[in-house]
Parts: C-alpha cells; structure tokens; sequence
C-alpha cells in the first residue's frame, strides 16, 4: 500500500508558526524574567526585613542578658541588715557566706536566723525584676549534703526538689565555672499556688565562692538560680511578622535550643 504523502503547510499555517515564534514566544520569555525579578526582589526584601529585625533582637537580647547578669551577681554585695532591710555593699561580698554558715549567729536560735535571713535574701532577690518567677539558692557545706533554699513569686511554694534538679541538671551541674549558666525553657511544675503563675520559664544560674581565699583557688560554697517568665523574650520578637509555618529559635553557641 503506497505511504501518504505530507500535506505541505498551508500559508495560514506558517504565517501563525511565525507569528508564535517572532511574537508570542518572546513575550513569554519576557514574562517569565520579569516574574522572576519581581519575585527575587520581593525575596530580597523580605530576606532584608528579617535581617534587620532578627539583627534589633539580637541587640535587644544581649542587653536583657546584661541585665539578668548583674543580677546573677547579687549574692556578692548583699548586706542585710538587723532591722530585716538590705543595702548594695560592694565590698561586703562574704556577708551572703556569713549568714549561710550562720557563724556570727547564737548558737541557740542559729537555725532559725539562718533560715530568716536566706528568706530576707531570696525575697529581695525576688523584688530586683518582675519577671523572675522563683529564686533559689543550693548550699553545699564543707562537711554535709546540700541545703536548699526557694521563694516564689505570688505566693508560690517549692514542692519538689527531684523534679527541680532534673530540670536545672543538677547532677552534672559544673561547680568550677565563673560563668553565668542557661538552661533552657522548661516546666514549672515544682512550685505550687498563688494567684497568678506561668507555665513555663527558663533559668540563669551562678555560683558563688568564698572570696575569702587565695586568688584563683576560692572554695565553691553554692549557686544562685533565677527562674525568669519569658515573657519578656516573647516579647522582643513579637514585632517580626513571621509567614504563617515561620519560626525563631535562640540557641547558645553549642546550638541547644534555649527559646523557640
């Protein structure tokens, strides 16, 4: 059976192939970049406002840190008085030493003022930020186990030492460091009551020495931990408008997720 032959294309045809190729297909083309550019610049913007924002954040949380720093410090210039008040002594650093060993105190009421006066301390603690949520200070005498003190804020009461230490990692807790130690966002399950609470927070702790000593070999004595509301950090990144499935984590510089 013979093949067909092609048809040659008609002019309709080839002038429309022409027409397809000179004009249409070019200005696709030319739509496609355009689209791109857009596109790019609008990426490029917003990769800029995020910068910028992220950038202001940043700032704003290492002047907060600051801040939580100085106060990390407070245990060295402490000085409570008699009359139950407290002063900034900057050269009194071994008063908040004095009354955990309770050395100056009579022997027969020395238990009693020791407790009365690391209540007065963690209460004025309590009152230097209203975002922290909880104060404690862990004593580690020379000679005996661990002597814990907590105050909370709205009445709040310590109800669980085993679930306190799991959270803050007290079993690997380093007690050389100088540094003020973060750990990240947790539960706030082990203090109980009061009227208002958050359900979580994260704490800053620092250790406290016995300056008394030799240079470089003071004796650890215990550590200072603040429970903060992050409400504060929640609010330094309200501000960035974050696409719908966006997210902002801080982490330390190891990478550990400290706030998300």
């Amino acid at each position: 059976m013979p093949r067909s032959e092609r048809k040659p294309l008609s002019l309709y045809h080839k002038f429309a192939i022409v027409i397809i190729l000179a004009g249409i297909m070019p200005l696709a083309l030319l739509s496609t970049v355009i689209m791109e550019r857009m596109f790019q610049g609008y990426s490029d913007s917003l990769r800029e406002n995020y910068t910028q924002g992220l950038r202001y954040a940043t700032y704003s949380m290492e002047r907060l840190f600051e801040s939580y720093n100085d106060i990390s410090k407070f245990s060295y210039y402490y000085s409570y008085t008699s009359e139950g008040s407290f002063a900034y002594a900057y050269i009194n650093y071994d008063n908040l030493r004095q009354i955990l060993t309770g050395e100056n105190y009579p022997e027969e009421s020395r238990a009693y003022l020791i407790q009365a006066g690391m209540q007065a301390f963690l209460r004025n603690v309590l009152k230097i930020n209203s975002t922290i949520q909880a104060v404690h200070f862990l004593y580690f005498p020379e000679n005996g186990d661990l002597v814990d003190y907590h105050a909370g804020n709205y009445n709040h009461r310590f109800v669980d030492m085993q679930l306190y230490a799991s959270h803050i990692g007290l079993e690997d807790w380093d007690r050389e460091s100088r540094q003020l130690a973060i750990i990240p966002t947790h539960e706030f399950n082990y203090m109980q009551g009061g009227g208002s609470s958050t359900a979580r927070v994260f704490t800053l702790g620092r250790n406290y020495y016995n300056l008394k000593g030799m240079v470089g070999k003071e004796k650890y004595v215990g550590t200072l931990l603040l429970d903060f509301d992050i409400s504060q950090i929640a609010e330094i990144f309200e501000d960035i408008d974050l696409y719908e499935r966006g997210a902002i984590y801080v982490t330390d510089s190891l990478g550990n997720c400290l706030y998300s």
